[in-house]
Formats: C-alpha cells, structure tokens, sequence
C-alpha cells in the first residue's frame, strides 16, 4: 500500500483503514520481456471481475503492484501495477457487505476453473464488461445505462416493451422469480431518461437503488449461469435462438 501511493513532502498522515485480505498471484508468465509487466494475461483482472458475479465488492487496482522477493522470501522490490485515475476504485450500490466470505472464495475457484475452460460467445462477453465498467463509475445513470445495456446483449431487444416481456422469463428460467413486467419496464424507463440526459431526482434516490441492486443481481446470476452451465449459454449465441427460447 506504500508503494501504490505517492510519497508526498513531510506530511505522512496515519492510515485510517487495512486490508482485509489480497489477492494474489504466485505463478506469473515466466517471460522475460514479460517479467516487468503486471498481470499480462489478465488472470488477476478476470478472477477480481468473477467475484463480483458472486458477490459485488470494493476492490479494486488502486493498490495493485508486483512484488518480488528474493529466496529467502524477503521482500527486494516492488513495482506499482499500471492503475491510476478513473477505473482504478470500485463502487457499491449495496453497501451492507463490502467483503468475501470464504464461501464466497470456494465459489470464486469453482467459478474460475469454470471460465478458463469454456469460450464464451461475445453477446455474454460484453455483458461480462458492462457489469465491470459499471461497478467502476460511481454515477449511479451512468451505471444504470451500462447494466441495461449489458443485459440487451444478451436478449436482443429493441424497446421497453421488449425488454420488459423478455426479462422475466429469463429470469424465471434461472430460477430468479423476483421481478414482473411492470418492475422490468421500470427499469429499461430509468435507463431512457437517464441516456437522454436527467439526472437521478432526489425523491428518487431509494427507489432506485432498490431497483439498480435487483437489476445487477439479476445480471451477474444470468452470466454465472452462463459460465457454468453450457447449454444455457448457447441460447444467447444468436438472437433466433433467444427469441425461440423466449417469444414475445
């Protein structure tokens, strides 16, 4: 943590927080035009990204370094990951659990292994990045938009309508009965004023938190199954599938 933040002149205030555990990575490529780099295949960024379909999180790169140790385990250098300004901290819209259980961890290596031996179609790709770009911004429009957008590229709709006929049956066949017509219509309604400029109105705020929470959950639980379950994550493979699996 030292070394990821910048030493500034006579002024080392006491830091208020500690780390609750890091992640780590023993086993980095043995390249040596590679030896310098952090994380060059990603492993780190994908399992962090992984965690949060589990369970959204706070961590994030702002702390993120290769270190090096000589054989004697004793600390010789560390080098600070690439990280810095807007993508570097994470955000929560629900706040009661900022933290891995170990539950959570045995999930997050099933889940892992999971992904490393499957190839994902880009329709579940790209819903893979929105939810991680969104848990990167902290306005609440801007993430309300990308989660919304992540969620049409897999079901392929085109309007409120649409979306508010096809999500619930998506949901319901992954086992999430938690959301109507009505509440999913809300949603895609949020994202249309928010893409064409209003803000989120302050008698607004709790609604829509409760409504921006049930709509990540539903999302990361779409793409974990979809990791996890193969055949489920060839429906989203071409849109006539999606609409032969859930007609409107």
């Amino acid at each position: 943590m030292d070394a990821c933040e910048p030493e500034e002149y006579n002024f080392r205030p006491t830091r208020q927080f500690a780390e609750l555990y890091t992640i780590v990575r023993e086993n980095p490529p043995p390249e040596d035009e590679k030896k310098y780099e952090w994380d060059p295949d990603q492993k780190i960024q994908y399992c962090i990204l992984l965690s949060r379909l589990i369970h959204p999180t706070s961590i994030s790169f702002e702390y993120a370094a290769r270190v090096y140790l000589k054989n004697n385990d004793e600390l010789f250098r560390i080098i600070r990951g690439p990280y810095q300004g807007l993508g570097t901290i994470a955000y929560l819209a629900d706040t009661q659990r900022d933290w891995l259980t170990l539950n959570d961890v045995i999930e997050l290596k099933a889940l892992f292994e999971a992904f490393t031996k499957t190839t994902l179609s880009k329709e579940i790709s790209r819903a893979i990045w929105h939810f991680e770009y969104a848990a990167r911004i902290i306005e609440l429009e801007v993430r309300w938009a990308l989660l919304i957008t992540g969620i049409e590229s897999l079901i392929h709709t085109w309007g409120e309508n649409q979306f508010a006929k096809r999500l619930p049956h998506l949901c319901h066949n992954i086992g999430l009965d938690i959301i109507d017509f009505n509440e999913a219509k809300k949603m895609y309604k949020f994202r249309s004023s928010y893409v064409h400029g209003k803000g989120v109105l302050k008698n607004e705020i709790s609604e829509t938190n409760e409504l921006y929470c049930k709509m990540e959950y539903i999302l990361r639980n779409i793409i974990k199954t979809a990791i996890t379950n193969p055949e489920f994550a060839l429906i989203f493979s071409s849109p006539k599938e999606v609409k032969k699996k859930w007609p409107i």
